[in-house]
Parts: C-alpha cells; structure tokens; sequence
C-alpha cells in the first residue's frame, strides 16, 4: 500500500517537473522568436528587481512567481487553442478521408515534427488521435506511425 502511495507522489512530483520544463520551453521559445536573449533577459529582470523596487529575497520570489504563474496560464491558453483548431478541422463539412490523409495530416504531422518540443509533440499527436475518426486512423496508421521516430 505505502509504495502505490510513494508511486503517486512520484508521479505528482514528475508532472510538476514536466509542466515546469514545458514553461521554460516556451518562454525559450518566445524568447528565440521575439528576438529576446538570455542575457537581455537577466538585463530586464536585473532592471525590474534595481527600478521596481525589489529590495527583498521576498520580493524577488514574488516576482519570479508571478512569472512563473503567468508563463504557466500562457501554456495553458495555448494547448487549448491548438486542440480547439484540431477540433474545428474535424468539424468542418468536405473533409472526407482523401483530403484527410493527402492535405490535413500531412500538414498537422509536419507542424507537430518541426515544433521540436517534445512535451507538446506528445500533447498534439494525443489531440490528433481524439478529435478525428478512428476509421481515418486506421486508413492513415502508416503515416501517423511514420511520424513517431521523428519525434
């Protein structure tokens, strides 16, 4: 009994540490693509702790939480958006299982693989897999598999 304990806590604590590392992936990633560096970045944290009055180890722990809670509601927002698109392409009339396997997933795979976050890869082809047809997977098992290696 005390170890399926100890195995949920362990469990708990690794996805905390997974949400923590999807946090820091992508303020990296929004970091690369907003042209912000890491040293800019202690630049306008060193600024906002000297001019904002963050005199304190409180103060300063205040801030980096406040941070993080921010950051975590941004990754939160964007998992949902990329399942609510998923969802509105499975919703849309005229897709059959020929503009399916030639067009959409090809095209969802492609932003999955090249995305190179390996928490969100997993996020997507989960989505993937929920929101379209069981009879479009079968039909399309090849390529959906011939992704995985490349993630």
């Amino acid at each position: 009994m005390r170890s399926t304990r100890d195995d949920k806590g362990k469990e708990k604590l690794l996805a905390v540490m997974i949400r923590l590392s999807e946090i820091v992936s992508i303020v990296l990633w929004l970091m690369q693509n907003n042209g912000v560096n890491s040293e800019s970045l202690c630049r306008m944290t060193t600024y906002k702790i000297k001019y904002k009055g963050l005199n304190t180890v409180t103060d300063v722990v205040e801030f980096v939480l406040q941070n993080f809670t921010e950051m975590n509601k941004l990754w939160v927002r964007m998992q949902h958006q990329a399942g609510k698109n998923l969802h509105v392409l499975n919703q849309i009339d005229g897709i059959d299982l020929d503009m399916y396997k030639d067009t959409v997933l090809p095209r969802i795979l492609e932003q999955v693989v090249n995305c190179k976050d390996e928490l969100a890869q997993y996020y997507l082809m989960d989505c993937i897999i929920q929101v379209f047809p069981d009879e479009y997977h079968l039909q399309t098992l090849e390529t959906l598999l011939g992704a995985c290696p490349q993630l």
